[in-house]
């Protein structure tokens, strides 16, 4: 019952006015030091919403401040952790200072214990302390810690997955410079992880390529990214290689030019698939051709690609020739008159094809070519 009723205080704390400091000294501030967990937990999952309550009152919030470096120092680990994990809320209330000192360096040894309970939920309230802390101190506390976790031999590779899918929104906070011109790092970072050993953390890293393309121009990302092309399309990752090719299409979006910027930077690794030993990788010639063929100059798909892809349809490997003729329908919409009769003439021809997969997948082409 006294569990549930404190979950009211911070809608009390709004209605009271004047009288929040005495409810909250003599009232909250005893379930705060009550003998029971459970309740001193529950008075550390609504402290950032009894700070909003309070908001204006400078009285009240004092004694929140007060209210929050106790739960901080519970002897129950349950009551700490419950209470560091509202850290970016109570921040949010009462202020960045009071974030620096007493909440992150308690925030900041619970993310960097192996033992700690929740600690992937934790990782991720540090990466949220950025936004109230602003960016001259998130720079200075926040990012530090982030590389030391994402790079720095951190084993639990889902605390590392966390705090890259939170990366985008530390760079809206921090952006990609310090107070002046100077790279605060966040670049050579992403740019590590790129080459991480774990699968997981590579592909989570892509995720970052259309928003840095924004931040910094083609010429930018160009002299920092351009010429990890071929490492991502032979990646040993099919899920990579796949979404590589997904991405790098927003990415070239964000361009004034795309189809110049993909004909100089992909469109070379694309062709040079069809070389591979490999059938996997020789495929990724022909989804680059179907994800990209909307952004690809028609002259440089049909003279570079679309010769590769006839080929493909007749190779000895089954699958191989299921997405060639897969790859033929959103080839087909996008090349001139000549281009596209060739394309049909070769999936009329491969829908009397022996595997019966590939005659399926032929028909599905022709139909989504021709309209019919």
């Amino acid at each position: 019952m006294r569990v549930n009723a404190l979950k009211s205080t911070p809608a009390i704390c709004k209605l009271i006015g004047s009288l929040r400091k005495e409810v909250l000294k003599d009232n909250f501030k005893k379930c705060v030091g009550d003998k029971s967990w459970r309740v001193r937990v529950a008075c550390a999952e609504c402290i950032a919403e009894v700070g909003e309550g309070c908001e204006g009152d400078a009285e009240a919030l004092a004694e929140v401040k007060d209210i929050y470096c106790m739960l901080q120092r519970d002897h129950e680990a349950e009551v700490r952790i419950a209470t560091a994990l509202r850290a970016a809320g109570v921040t949010a209330v009462l202020g960045a200072d009071f974030g620096r000192e007493p909440i992150f360096p308690i925030l900041k040894d619970l993310v960097l214990d192996p033992n700690s309970i929740q600690r992937i939920e934790l990782a991720g309230v540090l990466m949220d302390m950025a936004g109230p802390l602003g960016k001259p101190m998130a720079l200075e506390l926040v990012f530090p810690t982030v590389s030391q976790l994402l790079e720095g031999g951190e084993e639990n590779n889902n605390v590392r997955l966390l705090m890259i899918g939170k990366l985008a929104a530390l760079t809206d906070v921090i952006g990609i410079t310090d107070a002046g011109e100077t790279r605060n790092g966040l670049v050579g970072l992403v740019g590590r992880l790129c080459q991480d050993k774990n699968w997981r953390v590579r592909h989570s890293t892509l995720t970052l390529f259309p928003k840095l393309a924004g931040i910094m121009g083609e010429a930018e990302f160009s002299a920092e990214f351009a010429g990890q092309e071929a490492g991502w399309a032979t990646d040993n990752c099919a899920l990579i290689r796949t979404d590589w090719l997904k991405t790098i299409g927003s990415v070239a979006a964000r361009f004034d030019d795309p189809k110049a910027w993909l004909s100089k930077h992909v469109l070379p690794v694309l062709d040079e698939r069809k070389a591979e030993k490999s059938f996997q990788l020789r495929a990724v010639l022909l989804e680059g051709a179907s994800i990209l063929a909307t952004l690809l100059d028609e002259d440089e798909l049909q003279a570079k690609l679309c010769p590769h892809i006839l080929e493909m349809c007749d190779d000895k490997v089954p699958n191989l020739r299921i997405d060639a003729v897969k790859c033929c329908k959103n080839v087909g919409k996008r090349v001139g008159d000549d281009w596209r009769e060739k394309l049909l003439t070769k999936l009329r021809e491969k829908a009397a094809d022996d595997d019966p997969d590939v005659k399926f997948f032929s028909n599905d082409s022709i139909a989504g070519i021709t309209g019919s």
